[in-house]
């Protein structure tokens, strides 16, 4: 697990000593060795450019056939699954359909007692664990009834039951269900008023609540952005918010994407457009985030390194993962 990172700092020492050829063959060596994962994107983007930064800026570019994609993703588990006919693959099978769970899950989704709903139907998904089909029609249901984190989870699943290595092996379809731009409208209107890349913002709810609104950590962080009660509070008086604000209402998504969105730009502009350190700073707090600017400098890979707290190192490396997944389905990359 190491070798990437090695990899990555070999090519970086290759370059302060003034050999760009033995830098580069090691950056592309870092990258072949884990293309998906933070030191191979990060030696990928030093061999195109020794001083990009670690989150390169990014375009939304939407548009492709939800119809046609879908269409080609069932082909495609009907093929490794051997089921010979790919028709009405995203239905519900008789007996999956019939289970208890599903139909006491969906009778209290539908009554709003989403908790005890959750756990009847989460209860299902692991039930159906190593069925890949039935955790691709999972996938397509809890889609359906607002169950984003459920939906995400069923078709990783899929992914890693499936022949190939990642999710960008699997046909797009089931790529974009497990990296889904849910809330889009709003997550392009508080990205744009921020000065933010929609992608990114992206990348970050996926990492922070898997796009679950009523999402709570152990720290006691709400909603879609994970927003801490004392920070939203902060964050409510700062935007001139209706005095009627409460702590619940951060799990309403227009108002944790409003809320996220301007504390991730806060932070941004606090540490001069540097996204890592403001992303280190919406997880880790600002306080710490500055520590360790202060003491990595200029470098976004000796930053990364210096942060002194687990959390924050694997969320910046979480986060640019997800972010260079979302450029490939959604930036045109």
């Amino acid at each position: 697990p190491y070798r990437p990172a090695a990899l990555l700092w070999l090519g970086k020492l290759r370059l302060d000593q003034g050999d760009p050829e033995a830098a580069q063959a090691a950056f592309e060596e870092a990258g072949s060795a884990d293309p998906l994962g933070y030191y191979g994107l990060r030696a990928a983007d030093l061999s195109a450019d020794p001083l990009v930064p670690a989150f390169p800026s990014s375009r939304y570019t939407p548009g492709y056939d939800v119809v046609a994609e879908q269409a080609e993703a069932e082909e495609w588990l009907a093929g490794w699954l051997e089921l010979g006919d790919a028709a009405n693959l995203g239905e519900l099978g008789p007996e999956l359909a019939a289970d208890l769970r599903l139909q006491r899950g969906l009778e209290l989704w539908r009554l709003s007692r989403f908790e005890e709903a959750k756990w009847e139907l989460e209860a299902l998904r692991w039930a159906t664990d190593s069925d890949a089909l039935a955790q691709y029609q999972l996938a397509l249901l809890f889609r359906d009834i607002g169950l984003y984190r459920s939906s995400i989870l069923c078709v990783v699943r899929v992914v890693r039951l499936s022949p190939g290595e990642t999710v960008l092996d699997a046909p797009p379809f089931i790529a974009r269900l497990a990296y889904p731009i849910y809330y889009e409208d709003l997550v392009l209107r508080d990205a744009g008023e921020s000065g933010l890349d929609e992608l990114l913002v992206l990348a970050l709810i996926r990492q922070e609540s898997l796009f679950e609104s009523l999402a709570t950590s152990h720290a006691s962080a709400h909603g879609l952005m994970q927003v801490i009660p004392p920070t939203g509070a902060q964050i409510a008086a700062e935007l001139g918010w209706p005095p009627e604000y409460e702590t619940a209402d951060l799990y309403r998504p227009y108002v944790s994407l409003r809320f996220g969105t301007y504390y991730l730009a806060q932070q941004r502009d606090r540490f001069e457009g540097r996204l890592d350190v403001a992303l280190a700073g919406y997880n880790g707090g600002p306080f710490n985030a500055q520590g360790w600017l202060e003491s990595a400098g200029d470098d976004p890979d000796l930053f990364l390194e210096l942060i002194t707290l687990g959390e924050p190192r694997v969320y910046l490396q979480r986060i640019k993962e997800h972010f260079a997944v979302y450029r490939v389905l959604y930036g045109g990359d």
